[in-house]
C-alpha cells in the first residue's frame, strides 16, 4: 500500500504521560522490528519499503515527509523472502520490540508514543491522503506541537557528507524566484551539532568550533570571505536532505542565533530589495523554491561558471 506523510519525532522521558492530557481511546500495543523495514504490527509481518523522504521547515519545527509502500506478508515475493530470513535466521536476537501508547487525533492525524531500548519519545502522524507536499493541513494542530514537540530533544542522527548542488549559468533576470547577491569567497559546508561546529572547505580547509551551535543536526552551505562565514542554505537535517522552499530562506535563515563571525545570506522576493553589502560579489544567485533549483547571473565569466 502505497503510503505519504508527514512525521515529527521528539525524545521525551515522560511521553506516555504525555499522552495523558488526551481525552478519548488510548491503544497500547507493541511493534516488533527485524532490521529497521521488517515488522510485526497487528497481527501481522510487513515490510515498509522508503520510496522518497526529505525534511521541511514549517512554522519553526523540522517536520519529515515520508512516501512509502507497505508490503503485507502474504504479497511478499521469494527476494524478499529470503531478505526476511538473511536479516532474521542467523542472529540470536535478531528483533527489536518496541512499545506504543497511541491516540487518533483524528482521521489522519495521531500521536504515539513509544519506548524501545533506552529510547523513548513521541511521534506525530498526518496521513497526506492525496500525496501531495504541502504543509498547511499541519497549521490546524499547531497548539498539539507547541504542547508536545517544540523545544524538546531529537533522536541520534547521523549527518551525511554534502555534494554541492548544481549552479546553472543565465544570462538575464530569472523570473520568480529568491534572489540573492552572489559572494565570491570561498564555498564549503559548516555541519552543526548541539555543541560544536564542524567547518568542511574547498582544499579540504578544515575549522572546529567548540561550545558554538547553530542547531542540532544541520548542515549548511556556506562562502567564506576574510573570517566572516555567510550562511547560503540548508543542505540536510538529522541525516535528511531538505528541499529549501520558500519557508527555509525566508523564515528560518532570518532568526538563527548566529555566534560570532556567521552572518546569512539575505534573500529578496525582488532584485530591487536587495539590500548593500560590505562583502565582495559577482553577481547574482536566484533561488527556485518551487524545484530547489539554483542560477547565476555573474558580472565575470571564468572558466568555473558550471558546476553540473
Amino acid at each position: 500500500m502505497l503510503e505519504c506523510e508527514f512525521r515529527l519525532v521528539v525524545t521525551d522521558p515522560d511521553a506516555f504521560q504525555s499522552l495523558d492530557i488526551f481525552d478519548g481511546i488510548k491503544h497500547v500495543y507493541k511493534v516488533v522490528y527485524a532490521k529497521p523495514h521488517f515488522r510485526f504490527k497487528a497481527g501481522r509481518w510487513e515490510v515498509k519499503r522508503i520510496i522518497e523522504q526529505m525534511i521541511l521547515y514549517h512554522n519553526g519545527l523540522w517536520v519529515r515527509w515520508v512516501k512509502s509502500n507497505e508490503i503485507p506478508f502474504r504479497s511478499w515475493t521469494l527476494k524478499t523472502h529470503s531478505r526476511f530470513v538473511d536479516a532474521t535466521g542467523f542472529f540470536q536476537n535478531p528483533f527489536l520490540i518496541e512499545y506504543r501508547k497511541e491516540i487518533n487525533i483524528d482521521t489522519q492525524a495521531k500521536i504515539f508514543a513509544f519506548r524501545k531500548k533506552k529510547e523513548c519519545g513521541l511521534v506525530f502522524e498526518y496521513e497526506s491522503k492525496n500525496g501531495i507536499l504541502d504543509v498547511t493541513p499541519l497549521n490546524k494542530y499547531t497548539s498539539i506541537f507547541e504542547t508536545l514537540f517544540r523545544n524538546k530533544s531529537v533522536p541520534k542522527y547521523i549527518l551525511q557528507p554534502c555534494i554541492r548542488k548544481p549552479v546553472r549559468p543565465i544570462s538575464a533576470i530569472k523570473e520568480n524566484c529568491l534572489v540573492a547577491r552572489k559572494y565570491d569567497g570561498i564555498f564549503g559546508f559548516v555541519y552543526s551539532y548541539s555543541d560544536h561546529i564542524y567547518e568542511l572547505w574547498e582544499d579540504n580547509v578544515q575549522r572546529v568550533r567548540r561550545g558554538d551551535s547553530l542547531g542540532d543536526g544541520l548542515v549548511f552551505s556556506a562562502e567564506m570571505i576574510h573570517d566572516v562565514t555567510i550562511l547560503l542554505d540548508v543542505y540536510q537535517v538529522r541525516g535528511l536532505p531538505t528541499t529549501c522552499r520558500q519557508s527555509i530562506l525566508l523564515d528560518f535563515l532570518p532568526q538563527l542565533q548566529l555566534p560570532s563571525g556567521y552572518r546569512v545570506q539575505k534573500y529578496c522576493k525582488d532584485v530591487s530589495e536587495l539590500p548593500h553589502t560590505p562583502f565582495k560579489t559577482d553577481g547574482l544567485i536566484f533561488h527556485d523554491t518551487l524545484t530547489d533549483r539554483i542560477y547565476k547571473l555573474k558580472q565575470t565569466h571564468t572558466y568555473d561558471l558550471v558546476y553540473w
